[in-house]
């Protein structure tokens, strides 16, 4: 219980940054992805899940491009754009499972693969030095993340 009230804490923390600095909600964002796995709160009786903070991250990015006059990049990104669009198509193919539920989880991955990196890429893009705060950030995440690992098998 209270780990998940400091996880809570943690993503609307990020989440709050995210339109106060964006870099820095981003990195927090960043670690918290690769530190916790399952993203989901609970406030209340309702439940938010990691598509509602990627829309937030992505909704940010564009408030905060248009607010200081950055170019946005769509062009690394049109291959998975591609790729989800084809995957849209197969759908109708299918037909061991229902269409809606298919068309829904192919949004959450697609929400799950593109936004974040997107809005990371851009960050990079507009702002170089931002690439040292990701690194740090990966970096330290992926070493908790180890010392968990050797410490959970022991």
């Amino acid at each position: 219980m209270i780990l998940s009230l400091i996880f809570t804490i943690w993503l609307i923390i990020s989440l709050f940054y995210c339109f106060k600095d964006l870099k820095v909600g981003a990195a927090l964002f960043l670690a918290y992805i690769i530190l916790v796995p399952n993203i989901q709160i609970h406030i209340g009786g309702s439940i938010f899940k990691e598509n509602l903070f990627n829309s937030a991250f992505l909704v940010s990015y564009f408030y905060y491009a248009y607010k200081n006059n950055y170019k946005t990049d769509f062009k690394p990104f049109i291959p998975f754009v591609v790729y989800f669009v084809i995957c849209y198509i197969a759908i109708s193919f299918q037909t061991h499972t229902p269409a809606a539920f298919m068309t829904n989880m192919l949004r959450i991955n697609a929400m799950r693969t593109i936004i974040l990196p997107f809005v990371i890429w851009n960050i990079i893009k507009c702002t170089p030095s931002s690439i040292f705060l990701f690194r740090n950030t990966l970096l330290i995440s992926i070493s908790i993340s180890i010392v968990y690992g050797l410490f959970l098998t022991t």
